[in-house]
C-alpha cells in the first residue's frame, strides 16, 4: 500500500510538471487517501496494543491486590488461632490453680 502511494505521489508530480493539474490533484487526492487509511491502520494497531497493555496492568494490580487480600486473611486466622490458644491456655490455668486451691482448703 505504501509502494503504491509512493506511485500515486510521483505520478501526481510528473502530472503538475506536464502542466496537467487537474489530473495532478485528482491523482494527489489518491495518494493523500491512501497515506490517510495507512495512517488510521497504523494507529488502530497502536491503540490496540495500548489497549491489551492497560488490561495487562489492570490484571497485574488486580493479582496484587488479591495476593494482598489472601495475605491478610491468612494472617487474621492465624492472630484468632493464637488468640484461642491463648484463651485455652488461660482456662486450663485458671482451673488448675482453682482446682488446687480447692485441694488444700
Amino acid at each position: 500500500m505504501s509502494d503504491q502511494k509512493d506511485y500515486l505521489k510521483m505520478l501526481s508530480e510528473v502530472y503538475s510538471k506536464k502542466g496537467d493539474y487537474k489530473n495532478s490533484l485528482l491523482i494527489f487526492k489518491e495518494a493523500k487517501a491512501i497515506q490517510d487509511s495507512i495512517q488510521s491502520n497504523e494507529n488502530r494497531k497502536l491503540i490496540a496494543n495500548l489497549e491489551i497493555k492497560q488490561e495487562f496492568e489492570n490484571k497485574k494490580k488486580e493479582i496484587i491486590i488479591l495476593n494482598r487480600e489472601k495475605e491478610y486473611d491468612v494472617m487474621i486466622k492465624s492472630a484468632v488461632g493464637i488468640f484461642a490458644a491463648l484463651i485455652l491456655i488461660i482456662a486450663r490455668l485458671v482451673f488448675y490453680f482453682y482446682k488446687k486451691s480447692e485441694s488444700i482448703i
